[in-house]
């Protein structure tokens, strides 16, 4: 924004709103990926723990190197959110995200990995439109890491056996299935691929849950500075320090950019989200999938306490 001097400010016709983005910026304090230092002696590093009645994703959109100039979203994207269980529903908590270069998908990839398993993440939600079936394939494999020591999991990962949670065919998921390398590979995966359908879905499911103020974000960068510029802390760290504290905190900042300048159009009744010529869409897309499949998961929970709530008073025996 201040590079090239834009303004944040909503589109004419603009499908969300800054109001529903900025009431709900309350995270102070980022999920902090180790270092592999610190996670080969395990250091607590001040992260929170997670919660017995809370789910973890995280979700990843991958770009490619063969991206075409006329694209501008070149950027692989991973997130990591959590879901909060509050009054009968999921509290979404976008905890992290991260961006990594489009030409280094393989990275990409073992990244999601080591975030998964640092974030102790219950499902990764991956895209497999273009090379995302590859990147599946190399994320079944065995990926040894001995310098993190005992504080990692080699397995690879595959679909996960909760299939209300799917949003693909069951042959795709067979297909992906078939596809897997390690025999004990951890079922965890969600694949996405984007339809008109699907993606209808995502954006509407999306609108209701930031008005309804139940998705929450870190902090602005700006805000973030001046904390740690008012604790003193700001003056003591490095460049680099400087630059890995703000990053995920500049990355809320151009997700709620991006999302507020996407014009809606409706073509055969579905919404359609159309990024500026100069704009890009990848972080909200991101948030739109992890988001879906939080509700999916949501209405399952609601199902199953559903059933195992009744009242003893109202069972009448029969002899």
């Amino acid at each position: 924004m201040e590079d090239l001097n834009e303004m944040v400010g909503e589109a004419e016709d603009a499908f969300f709103t800054i109001k529903s983005f900025k009431q709900n910026q309350v995270i102070e304090r980022v999920f902090k990926p180790p270092t592999a230092v610190e996670a080969y002696i395990n250091l607590d590093i001040g992260n929170r723990d997670k919660e017995l009645d809370e789910i973890r994703l995280v979700i990843a959109d991958y770009a490619f190197a063969n991206t075409t100039g006329a694209e501008r979203n070149d950027n692989t994207i991973i997130m990591c959110m959590s879901l909060r269980w509050v009054k009968n529903k999921f509290v979404r908590y976008v905890d992290y995200i991260e961006s990594w270069p489009g030409s280094d998908s393989i990275g990409a990839n073992d990244r999601v990995r080591e975030l998964r398993y640092d974030y102790k993440a219950d499902y990764v939600i991956q895209d497999q439109r273009s090379g995302g079936e590859v990147l599946f394939n190399h994320m079944t494999e065995l990926l040894p890491k001995p310098e993190r020591g005992d504080n990692w999991n080699p397995h690879g990962l595959t679909i996960t056996d909760h299939l209300e949670y799917q949003v693909v065919s069951e042959s795709k998921l067979g297909d992906l299935r078939m596809r897997t390398v390690d025999p004990d590979a951890i079922p965890c995966v969600i694949p996405v691929i984007g339809t008109s359908e699907l993606n209808h879905l995502c954006w509407v499911e999306l609108k209701k849950q930031l008005e309804t103020d139940n998705i929450k974000f870190p902090i602005s960068m700006g805000e973030r500075q001046d904390q740690l510029e008012d604790s003193g802390e700001y003056f003591t760290m490095s460049v680099e320090e400087i630059g890995d504290e703000l990053a995920p905190y500049g990355e809320v900042d151009l997700l709620i950019q991006e999302a507020v300048n996407l014009r809606a159009e409706l073509k055969m009744d579905k919404v359609y989200l159309r990024e500026p010529r100069s704009g890009t869409k990848d972080r909200v897309i991101v948030l739109a999938y992890g988001n879906y499949i939080a509700s999916l998961i949501e209405n399952v929970w609601k199902k199953q306490m559903q059933k195992s709530s009744y009242d003893l008073n109202k069972i009448q025996l029969v002899w």
